[in-house]
């Protein structure tokens, strides 16, 4: 089995960084094979609108996105790890949803190989713990009505990096049973 990771954050190092590294951990331990793709690393333009996928059956801008279709593609599971920035995902976690648009037909019928699992980790800093249950709400429901991709974990995380280490390692813990349950069947 594989398992995708695909890092929407351009923070190394931070809370969305830690959980998706837990959640892959855990997917390893239960014999998956883990990819991680830092998506704020690569060179990747944004959707331009132009439908050309439609009929091309993929995207036809050429950058490095184009690898990034097949181990989508290939991947059983698909973990993405965002923040939360003006009271939205990262503009890297629109960007990938938005180049996905080449999984789809003319009609809106699914390209996506079905069966695919997804995982979903939000990180966020707000003083109301749920202010953010919307928005995870959305990102995660783009993938299950566009894709077919069943969002079969979400983690929303009111996090810092002033958060204690006591909490760090709990919530690590979770994202690596997660990564362990998903990968494990």
């Amino acid at each position: 089995m594989k398992v995708l990771g695909v890092l929407q954050s351009p923070r190394r190092g931070g809370t969305s960084a830690a959980l998706l590294e837990a959640f892959l951990e855990g997917a390893r331990e239960a014999g998956a094979e883990t990819e991680l793709v830092d998506f704020p690393r690569l060179s990747v333009s944004g959707c331009r609108g132009c439908l050309a996928c439609l009929e091309a059956g993929r995207c036809v801008l050429q950058d490095e996105m184009q690898p990034v279709y097949d181990k989508v593609a290939e991947a059983a599971v698909i973990a993405q790890a965002a923040p939360v920035y003006f009271d939205q995902v990262s503009a890297q976690a629109k960007k990938f949803l938005d180049r996905l648009h080449s999984f789809l037909g003319p009609e809106l019928e699914k390209r996506m190989p079905p069966g695919k699992k997804a995982a979903f980790f939000l990180a966020y800093e707000h003083p109301k713990p749920d202010a953010y249950d919307a928005v995870m709400e959305w990102w995660a429901g783009r993938f299950r009505f566009y894709f077919g991709i069943e969002p079969a974990f979400r983690m929303t995380v009111h996090a810092t990096g002033r958060m204690d280490e006591a909490r760090r390692r709990e919530l690590g813990e979770r994202a690596r049973q997660a990564g362990r349950r998903l990968a494990g069947g």
